[in-house]
């Protein structure tokens, strides 16, 4: 599978023709071309035409409630930051000792940081703490992950387990480019390509993303690894959106912790 970015031995930044050094690689979010800094969209990193995508993209698709629409809409908005500052004092800890242990295991950096398309095509940084070794798609390009997954290291197949590598979003949830709740954020990779292969994958857009899913929750498997496993997943987040309501997130949570805690297996529907 081909890399997201270009193979390109003399970068030039297609923008303003300059020839672009080490020291001004800067990728387009969504495309991948390497640009010059100044000809980069420095709210979303994204050149010009991946930002008028994006923006058309949101007028075609934000249709959904909006917050001086519906005030449910501000009230999940100001629950997922209280509980995410909640969260945060319970989770420093953890994270300093999970720090620890990925800097001795392994060499790279602690906190993963990749490129997600978020609500209305608008593309974010999200943050992990690293599972896998360092460099880990250099050679194949984008790939979905497996489970179990070779390129995983001990401690990232300790936190896979329990959902701790992804705590870290929780930032993205203050930052409000996530939720909570929501559908999966994809990477413009694989967004790209499933949004012509998987009928309806662009409405899961509407939404913004999430920690944990009503899809997550249905599906026995934690990562994709066919088509027909995206194609299970869509049905249940639009199902989600469709269905949205502050109860149905709570029901949503509860059923992330009892699964994490492995206290008892949430029963799937047939």
């Amino acid at each position: 599978m081909p890399s997201l970015l270009p193979d390109m031995s003399v970068p030039q930044c297609p923008e303003c023709d300059d020839i672009i050094t080490m020291d001004d690689e800067y990728a387009c979010a969504i495309c991948g071309r390497w640009f010059h800094e100044d000809c980069l969209d420095p709210d979303t990193d994204t050149c010009l035409d991946c930002t008028f995508m994006a923006d058309n993209l949101a007028k075609k698709t934000d249709v959904g409630p909006k917050k001086d629409e519906d005030p449910r809409i501000s009230i999940k908005r100001g629950l997922d930051v209280v509980l995410s500052c909640l969260c945060i004092p319970v989770l420093i800890p953890i994270w300093t000792v999970l720090a620890l242990i990925i800097k001795i295991g392994s060499r790279g950096p602690i906190v993963f940081k990749q490129i997600r398309i978020g609500q209305s095509g608008r593309p974010f940084v999200l943050y992990k703490l690293r599972s896998m070794v360092d460099g880990a798609e250099e050679e194949t390009g984008p790939i979905w992950a497996t489970n179990p997954d070779p390129r995983t290291t001990p401690i990232g197949r300790f936190m896979r387990r329990f959902g701790l590598d992804e705590t870290m979003q929780v930032i993205n949830v203050l930052r409000g480019e996530m939720s909570l709740v929501g559908p999966r954020p994809e990477r413009p990779y694989f967004v790209e390509r499933l949004r012509n292969q998987v009928p309806s994958y662009e409405k899961r857009l509407l939404a913004r993303p999430g920690i944990t899913g009503w899809a997550q929750i249905h599906t026995d498997h934690k990562y994709d690894v066919s088509l027909d496993d995206v194609k299970t997943k869509v049905v249940y987040d639009i199902e989600y959106i469709q269905r949205w309501s502050l109860w149905l997130d709570t029901k949503i949570l509860a059923w992330t912790a009892v699964a994490i805690l492995q206290i008892r297996r949430i029963p799937k529907r047939r």
